[in-house]
């Protein structure tokens, strides 16, 4: 079984009507990215993420997810971060840890989680965390 692309660049998909965004697939597309998710987080899109549940960033070359906290207040449940060149997790991760439930970062070079008080890693459904120890506190 084969899962069909969708060939549209970032800002077509947040700027079509038509598509309710729930699950925005948007890996390896590491030319619209530029090493960050600038392009995702504009703020003429953030009507566009509200009703975004699951979001694959996988394989984009990131090395900043600088402002992921642009997804606070939309039902976001599963973030895959995988196979980037992240090295730091920012510690607006933070403000998602009411709705995110699966967390994907592997194949990173992530040396720590973000030191963030109301995180609770605990509650995670999944981490996948193989490039660093993970401790849970509860």
């Amino acid at each position: 079984m084969f899962i069909k692309k969708d060939l549209r660049k970032v800002q077509e998909i947040l700027e079509d009507p038509s598509d309710p965004r729930k699950t925005l697939k948007l890996g390896r597309r590491e030319a619209q990215f530029n090493g960050n998710i600038s392009v995702l987080i504009d703020d003429k899109y953030r009507d566009a993420l509200e009703s975004c549940e699951y979001l694959s960033l996988y394989n984009n070359k990131l090395d900043s997810i600088r402002g992921i906290q642009a997804f606070d207040g939309s039902p976001l449940e599963s973030l895959n971060l995988g196979r980037n060149q992240l090295k730091t997790l920012p510690s607006g991760l933070g403000k998602l840890s009411s709705t995110l439930s699966s967390l994907w970062v592997e194949d990173n070079h992530i040396h720590g989680f973000p030191k963030v008080s109301n995180i609770n890693v605990a509650k995670f459904h999944l981490v996948v965390a193989l490039a660093f120890p993970l401790r849970c506190s509860r």
